[in-house]
């Protein structure tokens, strides 16, 4: 056991508190990260043993950076507060690249969007 899967386990736990029960599901959240404990994974030595393959999954699993993580969660809000603003994704994109510092769109993403023409 790795000394980090707490530091991920309880990060999935505070994900799974952060988000509208329904709007952003941990399954996705978790399958997100999955893509760069991939490439942590495939790192490591092969092995045809199932025990060492499950261990070598959870530790990359487990050595995804926290830093990582709340980045991911960070933009996470705020495309699904675009989604509750009603927003499409292009609109959605182009706000959350705009407001990449908020943890939210302000009260007038909409006319702002207006004002920019993008639909």
């Amino acid at each position: 056991m790795s000394k980090s899967e707490p530091k991920l386990a309880s990060f999935l736990r505070y994900s799974a508190n952060s988000f509208d029960s329904g709007s952003f599901p941990v399954s996705r959240l978790a399958f997100s990260l999955w893509g760069y404990a991939k490439r942590l994974y495939r790192l490591k030595p092969e092995s045809s043993k199932e025990d060492k393959l499950e261990e070598n999954t959870l530790d990359a699993l487990a050595n995804v950076p926290l830093i990582f993580m709340r980045k991911y969660v960070t933009r996470a809000h705020r495309f699904g507060d675009g989604y509750l603003r009603g927003l499409t994704g292009t609109q959605a994109a182009w706000a959350a690249k705009r407001f990449h510092g908020h943890r939210v769109f302000p009260e007038s993403i909409l006319e702002m969007l207006d004002k920019e023409g993008i639909v």
